[in-house]
């Protein structure tokens, strides 16, 4: 015995040892068989979200009947509240309050003077979805607009539209211009 220990201590400090040493090999193997970084293809494109400084265009009249507060799209149709699909990407036009009178918007352009996320929003049917929020304002006039743009249906994580499932859901109404 020495050093005033007895072996069964002896045994636990290299016990210890053999576990960390085992530990050590096992993490380096696990780090060797990793996928290795790879540096990012510049030439893929990644998704484009929409951001500030985008245009919106309106290419053909839209109608909000009277005591409407919004309109839908989805799939380049304008849709009724009950008739969005679920898990396909839409966006909701809303008026600040219920139209007074029938209501049309011509075509004209929008510019997109603001963009908030929300991963919380509750949906029609309930549930929460991320949701972007778009703030429009008329390039013509004081008009200011809100754009709400999501996936109806429940997901675990956020799941915001990018800017091209934003552009399928708005089809032959808005086309979305990126400054250069």
């Amino acid at each position: 015995m020495g050093c005033g220990r007895d072996e069964g201590t002896n045994m636990n400090i290299m016990g210890k040892w053999v576990r960390l040493a085992f530990s050590a090999l096992a993490a380096a193997a696990v780090i060797s068989c990793a996928p290795k970084i790879m540096k990012l293809d510049e030439t893929v494109p990644t998704p484009r979200y929409v951001s500030q400084g985008d245009t919106f265009t309106l290419v053909k009249p839209i109608e909000f009947a009277r005591g409407k507060t919004a309109v839908n799209f989805q799939g380049g149709r304008v849709v009724e509240e009950g008739g969005i699909g679920a898990y396909a990407p839409y966006c909701r036009l809303e008026l600040a309050g219920p139209a007074a009178t029938n209501l049309t918007i011509q075509p004209q352009g929008f510019g997109v003077t603001a963009v908030t996320y929300d991963d919380r929003a509750q949906g029609r049917a309930g549930g929460q979805f991320s949701t972007t929020y778009i703030t429009l304002s008329a390039q013509t006039g004081d008009e200011t607009r809100r754009m709400a743009c999501g996936r109806p249906g429940a997901s675990g994580t956020p799941n915001f539209l990018t800017g091209d499932e934003i552009g399928a859901a708005l089809d032959g109404y808005f086309s979305i211009g990126v400054p250069k």
